[in-house]
């Protein structure tokens, strides 16, 4: 039950981010505008680099998982994610005339009522931080138990690709809405199903 609660409270962020953090977002016009398009330029600038860090944690479960069920999940996180990072920075160029750059640039959205956007362009970048995981690439890998502590990050970081991709879900790009929702609904999922596995092989979470 608990843990129902803590999913139904990350898809209760979604929801707040989407209608109440964001009212104005909804028929804006001119500047406005601007700064949803300056919110899509600043997600996939951060959501590369957090699919990148699945992918080489999914990598890692592939060589190091006991568990034939992590295995496959690793398999599905490697194929789905690498072809959204694909997808990105293709959008990207076309978009916005230039490659993804190698390190994320800090933005301020500007003008009245931008306060929300800009906790939005803050909250992914404390998305980047290893401690709202749990730990980096190399605890995992000394990680006494691999498949626990694996379950333990990768729940935690699919639970912050979720509100990330809710700061989007209003975006003027159909393009972007649509991976927005694939991604909300695909790592919600996930996330029930590896903390039904972690709760069948370790008991509570």
């Amino acid at each position: 039950m608990i843990k129902r609660i803590k999913f139904l409270y990350v898809m209760l962020m979604v929801v707040f981010i989407s209608t109440s953090a964001y009212p104005q977002m909804h028929n804006m016009k001119g500047g406005m505008m601007m700064d949803m398009m300056q919110m899509d330029q600043h997600f996939i600038e951060r959501m590369i680099p957090h699919h990148q860090d699945a992918v080489e944690m999914a990598k890692l479960a592939l060589e190091k998982s006991k568990k034939s069920e992590v295995k496959k999940l690793a398999a599905d996180i490697i194929k789905s994610q690498t072809a959204e990072i694909d997808t990105m920075k293709k959008w990207y160029k076309e978009w916005f005339k230039v490659d993804v750059p190698a390190k994320p640039v800090k933005r301020t959205a500007k003008g009245k009522g931008m306060g929300g956007m800009n906790q939005g362009m803050m909250m992914m970048d404390m998305s980047m931080s290893h401690d709202m995981m749990g730990g980096s690439l190399d605890d995992l890998k000394k990680s006494p138990d691999f498949d626990k502590a694996f379950l333990e990050m990768m729940v935690k970081h699919h639970k912050m690709a979720i509100p990330m991709s809710g700061m989007v879900i209003d975006s003027k790009k159909s393009e972007m809405r649509k991976l927005a929702g694939d991604i909300i609904s695909a790592q919600s999922a996930e996330i029930e199903m590896m903390i039904k596995w972690y709760q069948s092989w370790y008991g509570n979470w």
